[in-house]
């Protein structure tokens, strides 16, 4: 008997589904193997740029982006699909994006939400690497970020004005590992109409941002995701949908 062929990858996915616990999400969430054969325990790796097309025309609603599907690698991939969704799934998000890095993470979030002469209230106490980004690489695009102590949630508002475009922090900052009111700061960004963006990159099982007022969560999982220091990759996941983040990480770190 030949298997039956799905009529395109998308079919791996399972959105929408709902898990009890975020135990189960993080085994399961975005795996279902529909291919007719013996199933995997774990989704495997597509290590392919491009994919069979049943006809142009649904090839040209794929890279229109008016159907599901995947078309070239660049754009999606089924293995990141499965890590996307269960990295959402278990954040309680609406959708996950994998890229990169984790400088990439922050990069994508923000500048999709900020251009020239905008500004970001942030958190002063960072990981380095994101402290780099935002006080010297973003000022050479015409960002300017205004450091705050999270100390004082108040500091948050205070330094915004008319072209603040949001705030930003680390749940437990690394390395002083005191912990982000987000909350608070939250419920400042709210009535000031802007996201709260938080790294939560060292407690993705403890604490879930988006359930205190966190608008778009970004993780590394080079370390607690990943557990050992492997792989580099973040993800960013964001607490509602509307808008288009066109930059997926490749299939082998997908792992």
């Amino acid at each position: 008997m030949t298997p039956q062929h799905p009529q395109n990858p998308a079919q791996l996915r399972l959105p929408g589904k709902e898990f009890s616990a975020p135990e189960s999400a993080a085994v399961h969430g975005g795996h279902e193997w529909r291919l007719g054969i013996t199933p995997p325990v774990v989704t495997p790796i597509f290590q392919t740029a491009a994919y069979e097309l049943p006809s142009t025309a649904a090839a040209a609603g794929i890279f229109d982006l008016q159907q599901d599907g995947h078309a070239y690698s660049r754009l999606n991939n089924p293995t990141c699909d499965v890590f996307e969704e269960r990295m959402a799934a278990v954040d309680g998000a609406a959708a996950g994006l994998a890229v990169a890095s984790g400088q990439a993470a922050i990069t994508l979030s923000l500048l999709n939400l900020c251009q020239a002469g905008d500004n970001i209230v942030s958190s002063d106490e960072l990981y380095g690497g994101s402290w780099n980004l935002l006080a010297n690489t973003f000022a050479r695009f015409g960002i300017e970020v205004r450091f705050v102590s999270p100390a004082e949630p108040d500091n948050f508002k205070a330094a915004s004005d008319e072209r603040t475009r949001c705030f930003f922090g680390e749940t437990l900052p690394n390395p002083r590992l005191r912990i982000f009111p987000i909350e608070a700061v939250a419920a400042q960004a709210e009535e000031l109409g802007i996201p709260l963006v938080l790294d939560n990159t060292m407690l993705p099982y403890l604490c879930r941002p988006m359930e205190h007022g966190a608008h778009v969560v970004v993780y590394s999982a080079t370390k607690y995701i990943g557990g050992h220091g492997s792989t580099l990759s973040w993800a960013r996941r964001p607490r509602t949908t509307g808008r288009s983040y066109p930059t997926p990480r490749s299939p082998s770190s997908a792992r």
